[in-house]
């Protein structure tokens, strides 16, 4: 929460929207969550700046959805506190168990980050007024 009012909100010009990624390198416990969420929601309220919550992605291992829980979580809470919401987890399911879209266990391949990059940039595009 510091770095984000100490460092990123201080950067010029000023960030009119920041995305957060859940990413695979640990997941906040709930109050961590809220925390995140709330400050973002503060930030958002004072500055206008939209916040938005990436989920993480399918690891090619993942097959049985098995973060799917912790993901619905996520979003919710995302959402509760006035976040965007951009759902990778369910957009890269269908990747899931097929080895050649990854180099390895948890990084797609470049056609599969494309493929993410323009389907994140479309929505990002089309919420904007």
């Amino acid at each position: 929460m510091n770095f984000l009012s100490s460092v990123v909100m201080k950067l010029q010009p000023k960030p009119t929207h920041i995305v957060v990624n859940s990413g695979q390198w640990g997941f906040l416990n709930p109050q961590g969550l809220r925390n995140l969420f709330a400050a973002g929601n503060e930030i958002q309220r004072r500055e206008g700046t939209r916040f938005v919550w990436k989920t993480i992605t399918h690891g090619v291992d993942d097959t049985n959805h098995s973060n799917q829980v912790r993901v619905n979580f996520e979003k919710r809470l995302a959402l509760t506190y006035g976040w965007g919401v951009f759902d990778a987890y369910d957009i890269t399911s269908i990747y899931a168990g097929r080895d050649q879209f990854y180099r390895d266990k948890l990084h797609f391949d470049d056609q599969v980050s494309t493929h993410l990059n323009r389907v994140f940039f479309e929505a990002f595009l089309n919420s904007s007024p």
